[in-house]
């Protein structure tokens, strides 16, 4: 429910107590449900108030939230183009080195890849979350996709 169908729903309440106070004797209800409709009214106001104070909090943490994030996916862009150009000078595809050499780099850097797809994944779920546009990285779909063919070659 919401909050103000919750706070609809206090008058007719209020109003069935007062016709059961007007119609039914004095000690008629035990004073454990008198002490409970005495602060209903005050629980409930307290509720919403710290439901208030919550999102006040929520909404400066999500600034700041979202601001690491830009900035984790700026540093992750730079990371992803240092992979890349170091994927090119000492990866698996570069000429003239072993077979068995080629296929240990092969490892490592699918190893490597997978740690900056896990870090893509949950960057674009941050990215929906804040409703900020999704970031491409060409050279990580590019490796990914070399990856691939490398390791039906070795594999």
């Amino acid at each position: 429910q919401t909050q103000s169908e919750i706070e609809l729903s206090f008058d007719p309440l209020t109003h069935m107590y007062q016709i059961l106070d007007t119609h039914l004797p004095a000690h008629f209800m035990d004073k454990d449900e008198q002490d409970a409709r005495a602060i209903l009214k005050s629980n409930w106001d307290k509720l919403v108030e710290e439901a208030n104070s919550r999102q006040v909090t929520l909404s400066k943490k999500q600034t700041e939230y979202k601001r690491t994030l830009i900035n984790t996916i700026n540093d992750f862009k730079k990371d992803v183009r240092k992979f890349r150009d170091t994927y090119e000078r000492e990866g698996p595809m570069v000429v003239d080195i072993s077979p068995r050499e080629a296929v240990e780099r092969l490892k490592r850097f699918k190893d490597e890849f997978e740690v900056r797809g896990r870090k893509q994944d949950i960057y674009l779920t941050g990215e929906r979350l804040y409703g900020l546009p999704h970031q491409q990285y060409p050279a990580l779909d590019q490796t990914k996709k070399e990856l691939g063919y490398l390791s039906q070659l070795y594999d």
